[in-house]
């Protein structure tokens, strides 16, 4: 039984994976398209993140990452820190990781798609608006970006097995999704919402009766929660200082949600213009109702769409009820599938209705308008990205310099910093793209300030608070670094952040 289930698997992958000139086309196709994308990220960058995780031990990395549930990334990277990998290869590594797996992603997505889909166009298009969807930006924005994006690809192959068992009923495609699925959990938990946002389509196509529908519901539900289940278990047992840690007030954690979840829908974090994602939406609904208005059980058809986008959107907030209320944070990466869901509600209708040319037409138009303002949106941001690291090198080397001189003249070392602030703090520089925690500039909080300056003086400063000088600041304003916003005494720089 062993070695024919193996058998088996060995000839599926062979079948995937064979090579002919259209699955050539197809790479080279999301290949450019991917690199478009993301490839002006080549280059090193840093997130506030970056710098902490570059000063960590292997252990302090390792429990950084595990203490949140991520186990992939603590091993790989206590992997990179013991064999004393270089900081600029670990970057390599991992840019070309998600580069790789966000292209397999989108193979994967046409694979199983294509036998759906009678449009050669909406067969590419499809994969595109839903996997490196307007959200997946913030996800190249991290050090950890390949196994952040390995993920996503975690999640696809998790999809294809369970469209598998739905075909052939073979029960082993349901152990090779709860596999990848708890792969997918230990990488990073944001992304997993995919994997369900795409199988509800598929839910509806495999349910032929109610008893069917709840059936497949409760196979997805399972697979999708158990790995999760699993993973926030082990964290809560393996660490007892984690994020996890807190109180949980459901009723303020639901009120918060709402109020997110409504923020979200309206301004897609400032990645698009104001309702435009409402807009498109709304224009999904009105080809529906197009298909519709001719048919018997109208509210039924209209009860799926619903279905469709309320069971998305469920999937990209819900999980944040496990967080104490206080630690709630809606971001792009953490709620990454709902920015796809005007790509599976174009999968639905291009599935269970007949898209006519002027239907097809308007489809192609609208997405193609989308991905050319996605376009633009990354390339500003990863502009952006790279101008904020500078501003940010040049702060702290200023920074530095004053240390150098004080240590000079004092004979005074410094070991610890005191962090204040002025009378209103920006969170970025002026003229830059900020959301969240994307492009937040590394002297707006106090951990970061630390971490940027530990990286670049290359020693251990600890952050402390032994006397209280916020009289020196509290009625200063800056916009730009000054030197007034240090001050030093004996072994400690006290630093105003801005």
């Amino acid at each position: 039984m062993g070695i024919g289930f193996f058998q088996n698997y060995k000839k599926d992958l062979q079948n995937n994976y064979k090579i002919n000139k259209d699955n050539v086309k197809i790479f080279l196709i999301f290949s450019i398209i991917v690199i478009i994308l993301f490839g002006k990220l080549y280059k090193m960058e840093y997130a506030t993140d970056t710098y902490q995780v570059f000063n960590f031990s292997e252990q302090e990395v390792y429990n950084q990452f595990a203490s949140s549930g991520r186990f992939v990334s603590a091993i790989v990277f206590k992997f990179a820190k013991k064999i004393g990998m270089k900081e600029q290869t670990i970057y390599a590594i991992s840019f070309v990781l998600a580069i790789l797996c966000m292209i397999l992603s989108l193979v994967k997505m046409y694979k199983i798609i294509k036998i759906d889909i009678n449009s050669k166009v909406l067969k590419i298009l499809i994969p595109i608006l839903i996997v490196p969807n307007f959200f997946s930006i913030e996800l190249f924005l991290f050090i950890e970006k390949g196994i952040m994006i390995f993920g996503i690809l975690m999640c696809i192959i998790g999809i294809e097995n369970v469209i598998k068992f739905w075909k052939t009923s073979n029960k082993k495609y349901l152990f090779f999704s709860l596999i990848s699925m708890f792969i997918a959990n230990c990488s990073y938990q944001g992304v997993v919402g995919i994997f369900a946002s795409v199988l509800l389509v598929y839910i509806l196509k495999y349910s032929k009766t109610i008893k069917e529908f709840i059936k497949n519901n409760l196979i997805i539900g399972t697979i999708y929660s158990i790995p999760a289940i699993i993973d926030y278990l082990l964290v809560k047992f393996l660490y007892k200082q984690n994020r996890l840690n807190g109180k949980i007030e459901l009723i303020e954690s639901i009120k918060m949600l709402s109020i997110n979840f409504l923020k979200m829908l309206k301004n897609m974090y400032g990645l698009m213009p104001k309702y435009v994602f409402i807009l498109v939406i709304l224009f999904t609904f009105s080809i529906l109702c197009c298909k519709i208005c001719n048919v018997d059980k109208k509210r039924i058809h209209i009860l799926k769409f619903i279905y469709i986008f309320m069971g998305i959107s469920v999937f990209a907030v819900a999980p944040q009820i496990l967080q104490p209320t206080s630690n709630i944070w809606l971001v792009p990466r953490s709620t990454y599938c709902f920015a796809s869901i005007y790509g599976i509600l174009i999968l639905y209708l291009s599935i269970n209705y007949t898209l006519e040319n002027i239907d097809e037409k308007l489809i192609i138009l609208i997405s193609i308008f989308l991905l050319i303002f996605q376009v633009h949106g990354f390339w500003l941001i990863e502009k952006d990205r790279y101008i904020l690291n500078q501003k940010d090198y040049e702060v702290t080397m200023q920074i530095i310099d004053k240390i150098n001189k004080y240590e000079s003249k004092t004979k005074n070392i410094i070991s610890k910093i005191e962090v204040y602030q002025d009378l209103s703090i920006k969170y970025t520089y002026d003229g830059l793209f900020a959301v969240g925690d994307m492009n937040v500039k590394c002297y707006a909080n106090d951990w970061s300030i630390i971490a940027i300056l530990n990286y670049y003086v290359n020693r251990n400063l600890k952050l402390d608070y032994s006397q209280d000088l916020s009289d020196n600041f509290k009625n200063k304003d800056w916009n730009e670094f000054d030197d007034s916003q240090i001050v030093f005494y004996n072994d400690t720089m006290a630093l105003c952040k801005y």
